[in-house]
């Protein structure tokens, strides 16, 4: 110490690691990004599937083949039947472009999802997504932060 002055000093260490650490970042986040919207895409297909296998029913009864059928009623998630329509329920892509898709690749989908002229819509993966949509993102923002891990 001179005079009236005074002089602290510090020393910072580990700025080698922070550096490091710093330029995996962006690698760390798009792999957090890709494994959330993995995570999330599950979550909104099991969700579709659970609503056609086990949702509200309350459409008409009848019996074909010697089996007895609930159909769904208009609004309602279509009502399983053979499976096709839950077998055919998929994650289509992976998350590398910052997407996902679920898609149903059964023939009837499309129409049962919109509707026709005849038939009120019975929707499923349009449900599915806006009841999941805060999870979604909340999912993803945790894998982001690694809260989550996927297995």
């Amino acid at each position: 110490m001179k005079g009236n002055s005074i002089r602290v000093s510090t020393k910072i260490t580990g700025l080698k690691e922070l550096d490091k650490k710093l330029e995996d970042m962006p690698s760390r986040i798009n792999r957090g990004r890709d494994l959330g919207l993995k995570a999330a895409g599950l979550l909104v297909q099991n969700r579709a599937r659970e609503l056609v296998q086990k949702g509200p029913k309350s459409g008409k009864v009848y019996t074909r083949r010697g089996r007895r059928h609930q159909a769904s009623a208009p609004g309602e998630a279509p009502a399983t039947d053979t499976g096709n329509l839950v077998r055919n329920i998929v994650m289509d892509t992976e998350p590398a472009n910052g997407s996902i898709d679920i898609v149903s690749r059964a023939i009837q989908s499309f129409w049962l999802e919109l509707g026709t002229r005849l038939m009120a819509p019975r929707p499923f993966l349009l449900r599915s997504l806006t009841e999941l949509a805060g999870k979604i993102g909340d999912t993803v923002r945790r894998y982001i932060a690694n809260e989550l891990k996927y297995d």
